[in-house]
């Protein structure tokens, strides 16, 4: 196993996924960003047992979502409870997780799912212009994930309008009309870390430098809690980090 941790990319595949996105050809970017800085990334289609071996000391990525209507809320068949169950387990036991792109749209029939994330795309509200290229504020001094790290210009779609709770740290940003939009979140309560990229939408995000940069720092820094809540295991350290 690699030093800095393990990672599970949950892919769009199949209930969680859209005609929008293409999810194999992104969460494979995601793995090769991640293996590079050192975590070792496996990419599973989001089916009723993907989450079946999922360690508390993963990070789960999740790179699923999106498309309209926003999933059927209540219409899961009864092959889809385990997943649900194991979803809501690495949550509640305090396990790292990354939401990429449409993970904001993702899981609306599993509650917890927004609560944890720390915000969700809302049904005719949220929005993106056309796909272009935009400037992203980077909050340099606000934690270490973004630090020196220097504002930059992605091809990507602007989310917009998403619900955000008051308890996130916004590290990244982009202006709309005079509103400062969240792009990058993470928020940590109770020794857990979660994390939100909203950029991603296709493998030209990925090919952004800064913005691997960042996708990259913030993995590693969910994987790298300073101290293990009991439920995540006490009596194990974390790896040490760089």
């Amino acid at each position: 196993m690699s030093g800095d941790g393990r990672a599970l990319v949950l892919c769009g595949h199949s209930r969680y996924s859209d005609p929008y996105h293409d999810f194999p050809a992104t969460s494979q970017q995601i793995a090769e960003a991640l293996a590079d800085c050192g975590v070792e990334a496996r990419v599973r289609g989001d089916r009723p047992e993907a989450l079946r071996d999922l360690a508390p000391d993963d990070l789960l990525v999740v790179n699923a979502g999106g498309g309209v209507p926003v999933h059927r809320l209540g219409e899961a068949g009864p092959e889809w409870h385990e997943f649900r169950r194991a979803l809501v387990a690495h949550l509640s036991a305090g396990g790292p997780v990354l939401g990429v792109h449409t993970a904001s749209a993702a899981f609306a029939d599993v509650p917890e799912w927004s609560r944890a994330l720390g915000g969700r795309w809302v049904p005719d509200v949220s929005w993106h212009p056309p796909i272009g290229r935009f400037a992203v504020s980077v909050r340099t001094g606000e934690h270490p994930i973004t630090a020196g790290v220097p504002d930059f210009s992605p091809h990507d779609e602007r989310y917009s309008g998403l619900e955000v709770t008051p308890d996130v740290r916004v590290l990244a940003h982009h202006d709309l009309n005079g509103t400062a939009e969240p792009l990058l979140w993470v928020r940590e309560t109770g020794g857990a870390r979660v994390g939100y990229d909203a950029l991603g939408h296709d493998v030209e995000s990925y090919r952004d430098a800064t913005r691997r940069v960042l996708l990259q720092r913030t993995a590693r820094w969910l994987l790298s809690p300073p101290v293990l809540s009991p439920r995540r295991g006490a009596g194990r350290s974390a790896p040490p980090r760089g």
